[in-house]
């Protein structure tokens, strides 16, 4: 994997929350939806944790597959967890300041959300972060978060 191959998952990730989102809220019925809404917040912290990832690779300027670098062979930095990822980034000097979710701040249903996300959450009862946040926003700010990212981090 290359470093702008970060993006374009991510961007793949966002546009089909987008589009699941669209079918839940036009063609499902309210208590059909809860199954949908995990899969999108499930899927919606890939998008954070491969924008994460590429914010790294950017930064450092990593040529060539990123997999054979340093970075992708410690757990401080190849995990689910965006905390851990997001610690690992400051210690490198990744400039991630005004990003929302990490220091400028969502509601705060949704910054719990964005901190509790990882990949194990397919195995948590169904809807247990989600309640009471509006996902359609969460999944705004998401979008906010991948267009802060490419600002601060242009791809070349």
């Amino acid at each position: 994997m290359v470093t702008n191959e970060f993006v374009h998952a991510a961007k793949r990730h966002l546009t089909t929350c987008k589009e699941l989102l669209h079918v839940a809220n036009t063609a499902i019925p309210a208590d059909k939806k809860s199954h949908i809404l995990d899969n999108i917040y499930y899927l919606s912290g890939y998008v954070l944790e491969t924008m994460l990832s590429y914010v790294l690779c950017n930064k450092m300027n990593i040529q060539g597959d990123v997999m054979d670098t340093d970075h992708f062979k410690t757990t401080a930095f190849k995990t689910h967890n965006l905390n851990t990822k997001i610690m690992y980034l400051k210690s490198h000097d990744c400039n991630i300041n005004g990003v929302i979710f990490i220091s400028t701040r969502a509601s705060h249903e949704q910054q719990k959300m964005f901190s509790s996300w990882g990949a194990d959450y397919r195995y948590q009862k169904s809807g247990s972060l989600r309640q009471n946040v509006d996902i359609n926003e969460y999944i705004k700010n998401i979008q906010v978060f991948y267009n802060q990212i490419l600002k601060k981090y242009p791809m070349v």
